[in-house]
């Protein structure tokens, strides 16, 4: 009973002390209590109180290991009728039912809907944690060495893993897990890694990796709003001496929303290829189903699109770099754009079809310090950019826009006149969603 108990303390908290010889007592009461040499039934009521932890059940039943009167090597644990656990730290775990595999380091919890549903919470001062699915399977890395310790007449043997180290955990079934108020997950299904031997993050440290599954919301105090309809991992690492979320990947179509602090309409970014977010280096890597440097059309869905007040570009592929202010929100530094890139530059509050700026080409990038834009066509093609307020027209094999002092200038075969087929193409093309 007791190896069941301290191996859910590996849900939110760390065993406190290593023992010795002498093993903490554990005092198990229940209504009733039967013993046939198969198994143990306990029967209403049933509470097991431990120094870490309180275990309450309507019923339980342990099964040892071979055909024993002795109790010293229970083998699993069925536990129904709404369990619920208090750990000494504070933190608490409900569920309708639980099977608990010690020999193999495995716990599963299970719901009965609508009435009950699997929870664990744990307050952590300003961020306290709190998962809600309908099943949860928990397990170590390694299988579980028992000890045992007889207290006397009418208590149960006492169990001890000797490796307490978690594995790892899947959550099924409408999951929701909240971590204060910085994060928010909702997804289908949720599975939870821990690694000692693969280090993603910068600092070399170990990673905790998360995995979700399905139709995928997660609010990001500092990020925004992420939906995705496929998978999205998420690895965590020390930064600054504490856990925190460190990169992201996504695969299948995935949004990105986020509300600057000035109250602007929102930034919205679509991709649907991979996406990578690296939050330790400030840099996100956005795929799409178009090859870059391919000729697929412009018009081809799956692309990589991003849209604000100030307009819209979309691309095969893009590579943006940006920093956190002072508020922790993400600051956009450097946008990398490649493969049959368009761009519309709006007027303030009008729509698209009062752009002040269109252009097409094969890559563009672009500086938020500088406000320079630099457009690049492929081997043999041509930048076509129009400027309706001042009334330009560029074509060149290079372009390079600074949206500070206004001024645009043209390198490889500059013409200031656009042919009426490229300026009906260009419109055409840019009116496309």
């Amino acid at each position: 009973m007791r190896g069941y108990l301290l191996l859910l303390l590996l849900l939110g908290a760390t065993a406190s002390s290593i023992y010795g010889d002498e093993l903490p007592s554990l005092r198990l009461s229940a209504d009733t209590a039967d013993y046939d040499g198969n198994e143990i039934r306990l029967t209403g009521h049933v509470v097991a109180i431990h120094p870490e932890v309180t275990l309450r059940s309507g019923t339980a039943r342990a099964y040892p290991e071979g055909s024993t009167t002795s109790l010293n090597s229970i083998k699993r644990l069925e536990l129904s009728n709404r369990i619920s656990i208090e750990l000494k730290d504070g933190s608490t775990l409900t569920a309708w039912a639980a099977s608990i595999d010690q020999m193999e380091g495995r716990a599963e919890f299970q719901s009965f809907l609508p009435l009950e549903r699997v929870i664990y919470s744990k307050n952590e001062g300003e961020r306290p944690t709190r998962l809600e699915c309908n099943q949860l399977a928990v397990k170590l890395k390694r299988g579980l060495k028992m000890a045992s310790n007889s207290s006397g007449e009418g208590s149960a043997e006492s169990l001890l893993p000797s490796d307490q180290e978690l594995s790892s955990i899947a959550a099924e079934g409408s999951v929701r897990v909240a971590y204060g108020k910085e994060l928010t997950v909702e997804s289908s299904a949720l599975s939870y890694e821990r690694s000692d031997h693969l280090a993603l993050s910068a600092t070399g440290e170990p990673y905790d990796a998360l995995t979700l599954q399905g139709e995928i919301h997660l609010s990001h105090k500092r990020l925004g709003e992420l939906y995705a309809n496929d998978k999205l991992l998420i690895t965590r690492s020390l930064l600054h001496g504490k856990p925190a979320p460190s990169q992201l990947f996504s695969f299948g179509e995935t949004h990105l929303i986020s509300t600057p602090t000035d109250k602007e309409l929102p930034h919205h970014l679509v991709c649907h290829g991979p996406c990578f977010v690296d939050l330790e280096n400030g840099i996100a890597r956005l795929g799409s189903l178009c090859t870059v440097g391919a000729d697929s059309s412009p018009a081809d869905e799956g692309r990589v699109l991003y849209s604000d007040a100030s307009g819209s570009f979309n691309a095969n592929g893009a590579i943006i770099t940006f920093s956190f202010d002072e508020n922790r929100k993400a600051q956009l530094e450097h946008v990398s754009l490649r493969g049959n890139v368009r761009i519309q530059h709006l007027l303030p509050g009008s729509s698209a079809n009062f752009s002040l700026q269109y252009a097409l080409a094969e890559e563009a990038d672009y500086s938020v310090s500088s406000e320079e834009l630099t457009l690049v066509a492929e081997t043999g093609g041509r930048v076509l950019f129009i400027d309706d307020e001042n009334k330009t027209r560029v074509s060149a094999q290079k372009v390079v826009i600074n949206r500070a002092s206004g001024s645009v200038k043209g390198f490889g075969g500059v013409r200031f006149t656009l042919t009426e087929g490229e300026i009906l193409a260009l419109r055409e093309l840019l009116s496309q969603p």
